[in-house]
């Protein structure tokens, strides 16, 4: 079996793992004084600019930019030659699944109001229980992900790295997640893209005429 092939498959499981672990860490409700103290050493340097970022962010991690985007691209993909394959990217759609799923399960309020950096409320969202995991986080990263895996360029790689990274950090700035709900989503992210990947990259490609 190839080595990336093995290599991926593991960072799955692992992505999996991990999500299972926090899942019962904040269920628990064993991470709570950790998570409010990782949020106000992120807020700190709290300023205008900093807000007006992460809200703008707040808006290209919604559903309703995220799941279009992975539909174009599945519609590139099947123009391409990809044929079935070319639905990985609605593999997207299984984050959401799994998201709510754990949002009406795990109990982990998320941060309240006087944490909130929010500017505005531009699109309907859907309440739920739990912040837990961040579903911004997850579906971005799951985006990111299969992007550096499929175009396998570096500079792609530390781009997507960089991005999803900053995705995590903004999530909790602007008050809308615990820390814990940040990591949940980008496991969540990952252990769907790789399978996305893989699904694509052992797929065969016709060239369509």
């Amino acid at each position: 079996m190839d080595v990336g092939v093995t290599t991926h498959r593991a960072l799955a499981l692992l992505s999996v793992a991990a999500l299972a672990v926090l899942a019962l860490l904040v269920r628990a409700g064993i991470t709570h004084e950790a998570d409010r103290a990782v949020m106000a050493a992120i807020q700190r340097p709290a300023n205008a600019v900093f807000d007006l970022v992460a809200n703008l962010h707040t808006l290209v991690g919604l559903p309703y930019v995220t799941v279009p985007l992975a539909a174009a691209l599945s519609l590139m993909l099947w123009r391409r030659g990809h044929g079935v394959a070319s639905l990985a990217p609605m593999l997207l759609l299984g984050t959401v699944i799994v998201e709510l799923a754990l949002k009406f399960t795990t109990g982990h309020s998320p941060p309240g109001p006087d944490t909130s950096r929010s500017l505005i409320q531009l699109v309907p969202t859907l309440d739920t229980p739990s912040s837990f995991p961040s579903g911004h986080a997850a579906r971005l990263t799951f985006l990111s992900v299969l992007a550096a895996v499929l175009l396998q360029r570096p500079s792609v790689a530390i781009v997507a790295a960089a991005f999803v990274a900053f995705t995590l950090v903004a999530r909790v700035y602007i008050g809308d997640h615990w820390p814990t709900d940040v990591l949940g989503g980008a496991a969540l992210g990952v252990a769907f893209a790789l399978p996305a990947a893989a699904w694509l990259r052992r797929a065969p490609h016709r060239v369509r005429s």
